[in-house]
C-alpha cells in the first residue's frame, strides 16, 4: 500500500495544484469583462473549416478571420469603448491594480495616470502603420497586434522590422538593451528590433495572424511576411519570427488573451495560438542565418546601390522643392500636435527640422528663443502622400520620433509660427533649405529685419524661399485642413496654402484622423 508519508505528499501536491488553478481562474475572472460574441471556443470557431488541418491555407483561413471579425473598435472615442479600453482589459497586470504591461519595457504601469502621456504608455502597432497597416479601418485597430508600450521605448522602435542583430547589419552596430528604458534582453540595430525574450513568440504569432487576416480583400491591405522586406507592405524577418515561435510557445496568459479578444472585443481568434504547427505548415522552416555577418538571407537579391549624393549633401535635402512638406493640422491647446503631409518622397537618413522660433530675416536668421526638434527619416524613407507629424495621439505617424534640438518646442495658444526645413549640408548649421511654413497669429507674416523683442514668441517673418508655399491664417488655437486631398503636386500645394480650405477652432478636437492623400502624376 501507499505509505502515510507518500500519501501526505500526494495530498499536498494535489492541494497546491488546485490552489494554483483556483488563483489563475479567479484572476482571469476578475480580469475578464462581459462576453459579447458567441462561437468563440476553439472547437466551434473552426467548425466551418476542413477537419484536416493540413489542408488549411491562407485562402481558407483569411476569409474566416475576416468574416468573424465582428466588431471594428474605434481607435479613440470619448463615449464608446475603444482601443484604450481593450488594451487595459487584455494586457492588464495580474496584480490587483489598474496597471498595464508594457511589452518592450516588460514592466507594469498605472493605466489611468499615464495613459497617452509622453512619460507613460501608448498603443504599439506590432505591424507598423508605415509598413502596410493603414491609418483607419480594421487593421489600424485590430487588437491582436496592438499592445501597451512605453512611449519612449516605442518611439525608439519606430518601424523597425523584428529580427536579431547580425542578420542585415554587422553586430558592431547592435545596441543591447535596445533603449535605456527597455528590458535587458532587448536589442536593436539600424534595421531590426529584438523584443524581450518571453514575448518574442507572442509577437511572432501576432504577426503571423496579421498576414493571414489581411490578404488584400476589398479595402484591406495585402500584408506580406518575408525575409526580404523591401516593399511598403512587407514585414520581416520571417525566419527569426519562426525561431521565436518555436522557442517561446503560447502560455496561459496568451491563450486567455486570444479567448478574450474573440469573446469580448472583436469576435475572431488567432489560429497560430490555437494550432502552433500551422506556422511551419504555412511558412516552412527558418532559413539558416547569414554565413557572413550582416549580409542578409541568401534568398534575397541585393538592393541596387543608392544614387550618388547631389550637391545638396548626403541626404539629398536640396532635391526637395519648397512645399515638399505641407501642414494639414495644428493644435496649440495642449497637448500640441503638428500634422504634415509629404508631397514628395523624403529620403531615408535625411534630418527634418521643425521649429516655432521666429525667422527674423536672411541676416539675423532664427531668433534664439523658443525651440526646435529634429527627426531622422526612417529606413525606407517617407513616401509621398504620407501624413505624419509631431505630438498628439499615436495614430499620427512618427509623432514620437522627434528629438529636441534646442530650447522647448511649445506652441502658443495666442498664435505662433511653425517652419519646416532640412539642411543642405549637415555640417553647416545654417545651410537652411526651407520646405514650408504656417502662421496662425494673423493673416499675414511679419516684416523681416525687426528687433528680437518685436517678434516675441508669436510673430515671425517668412523666409523668402517660402513665398509661394507657406500660409498665414487668422488666429484660432487649432486648425484643420479640409480641402482637396486628390490632385497633382502643383494642385495640392495650391490647395494647402489656400486659407478657405482651413477650419479654425478654439476647442481642441478630441481625436485626429489623418486624411489620405493621392498625388497624381501630371502629364
Amino acid at each position: 500500500g501507499v505509505s502515510r508519508e507518500r500519501l501526505i505528499i500526494i495530498i499536498i501536491i494535489s492541494l497546491s495544484t488546485m490552489i494554483h488553478r483556483f488563483i489563475l481562474l479567479s484572476l482571469a475572472a476578475c480580469h475578464t469583462m462581459a462576453q459579447l460574441y458567441s462561437n468563440c471556443n476553439e472547437q466551434d470557431y473552426y467548425n466551418s473549416l476542413p477537419s484536416d488541418i493540413s489542408t488549411w491555407t491562407r485562402e481558407i483561413l483569411g476569409p474566416l478571420l475576416k468574416s468573424t471579425h465582428r466588431h471594428f473598435l474605434p481607435y479613440t472615442h470619448s463615449s464608446k469603448e475603444d482601443v484604450w479600453d481593450a488594451l487595459r482589459d487584455l494586457d492588464g497586470c495580474y496584480n490587483g491594480s489598474e496597471e498595464v504591461h508594457l511589452i518592450y519595457k516588460d514592466t507594469c504601469l498605472n493605466a489611468d495616470t499615464y495613459q497617452g502621456t509622453s512619460t507613460g504608455w501608448n498603443r504599439e502597432h506590432l505591424w507598423p502603420k508605415s509598413l502596410g497597416v493603414g491609418t483607419s479601418g480594421a487593421d489600424m485597430t485590430d487588437v491582436h497586434h496592438l499592445r501597451p508600450a512605453d512611449w519612449n521605448v516605442n518611439a525608439a522602435r519606430g518601424n523597425k522590422y523584428f529580427g536579431d542583430c547580425g542578420i542585415v547589419r554587422p553586430t558592431s552596430e547592435c545596441d543591447s538593451p535596445a533603449h535605456p528604458e527597455a528590458a535587458l534582453s532587448t536589442a536593436e540595430d539600424p534595421a531590426v528590433w529584438r523584443p524581450p525574450t518571453h514575448v518574442r513568440g507572442d509577437i511572432a504569432r501576432a504577426i503571423f495572424y496579421m498576414q493571414m487576416r489581411y490578404y488584400g480583400d476589398g479595402t484591406d491591405p495585402d500584408l506580406q511576411l518575408t525575409d526580404c522586406p523591401f516593399a511598403e507592405n512587407e514585414m520581416g524577418y520571417l525566419s527569426i519570427l519562426l525561431e521565436w515561435h518555436e522557442q517561446d510557445p503560447a502560455d496561459i496568459e496568451e491563450m486567455e488573451r486570444n479567448d478574450q479578444v474573440c469573446s469580448r472585443w472583436q469576435g475572431n481568434r488567432n489560429p497560430f495560438v490555437d494550432f502552433p504547427a500551422l506556422a511551419t505548415q504555412l511558412y516552412g522552416i527558418p532559413q539558416e542565418r547569414p554565413a557572413v555577418e550582416g549580409a542578409g538571407y541568401a534568398t534575397c537579391q541585393p538592393l541596387p546601390p543608392p544614387p550618388p549624393p547631389t550637391s545638396g549633401g548626403p541626404t539629398c535635402c536640396a532635391d526637395l522643392s519648397p512645399g515638399a512638406v505641407q501642414f494639414v493640422a495644428v493644435t496649440s491647446d495642449n497637448p500640441d500636435m503638428i500634422a504634415m503631409v509629404a508631397l514628395e518622397n523624403l529620403p531615408e537618413g535625411m534630418d527634418l527640422y521643425l521649429t516655432d522660433k521666429a525667422w527674423m530675416g536672411e541676416s539675423a536668421g532664427f531668433r534664439s528663443y523658443e525651440g526646435a526638434v529634429k527627426m531622422t527619416v526612417p529606413l525606407g524613407g517617407i513616401v509621398s502622400g504620407t501624413v505624419f507629424g509631431f505630438g498628439g495621439d499615436s495614430n499620427l505617424l512618427y509623432n514620437t520620433a522627434w528629438s529636441t534640438l534646442d530650447g522647448s518646442m511649445a506652441l502658443s495658444a495666442s498664435g505662433d509660427s511653425i517652419i519646416v526645413y532640412c539642411l543642405q549640408d549637415e555640417t553647416v548649421v545654417d545651410s537652411y533649405h526651407f520646405l514650408t511654413g504656417l502662421s496662425y497669429k494673423s493673416s499675414t507674416w511679419d516684416a523681416a529685419d525687426q528687433s528680437s523683442s518685436f517678434y516675441g514668441s508669436t510673430r515671425s517673418a517668412l523666409p523668402a524661399a517660402l513665398l509661394d508655399t507657406a500660409i498665414a491664417l487668422p488666429h484660432y488655437d487649432n486648425y484643420l485642413y479640409q480641402g482637396s486631398t486628390y490632385g497633382t503636386l502643383a494642385e495640392l500645394k495650391m490647395a494647402l496654402r489656400t486659407s478657405s480650405n482651413w477650419m479654425g477652432t478654439n476647442t481642441r478636437p478630441s481625436t485626429y484622423t489623418p486624411p489620405t492623400f493621392t498625388i497624381l502624376t501630371s502629364n
